[in-house]
């Protein structure tokens, strides 16, 4: 009876871990397509929390984006964003000058910076040992 519950407890667990991921990575960010004075303008809004599970899907968003238009990515209402996605972003820069891709980040700032600190904490608290060899 007790390995029944607790069959019961790990099953259901397991199931709504399983929705959870799902919705996450279903819901990670949302377009909306406008013209702005002759120009198309694309509007990349992301939600609230952006897990590396997105990653794939962000960059290939990125990279089928036309060139000649106007990009905004807009991380105003998200809490989290994981830093392969920041990433993404950065090396997105690069890429839009190439398209002529008029790229406009909004709500981004304070994320970068928490990235530098994290890179800064791995770097400076949990340095990687260098091998010593005796001759």
């Amino acid at each position: 009876m007790f390995t029944d519950l607790i069959t019961g407890i790990i099953v259901g667990g397991g199931i709504a871990i399983f929705f959870i991921l799902r919705d996450n990575y279903k819901h990670s960010y949302f377009t909306k397509n406008l013209e702005n004075e002759g120009k198309q303008k694309i509007i990349i809004r992301l939600s609230e929390e952006v897990s590396f599970l997105n990653k794939a899907d962000i960059l290939l968003t990125l990279d089928h984006l036309p060139e000649n238009h106007q990009v905004l990515i807009d991380g105003s209402k998200s809490v989290f964003i994981h830093p392969d996605i920041l990433d993404i972003i950065e090396d997105f820069k690069d890429t839009a000058k190439h398209k002529n891709i008029d790229l406009e980040l909004i709500g981004l700032e304070n994320f970068n910076n928490s990235k530098k600190i994290l890179d800064w904490i791995i770097r400076v608290v949990f340095p990687l040992k260098k091998s010593s060899s005796h001759c």
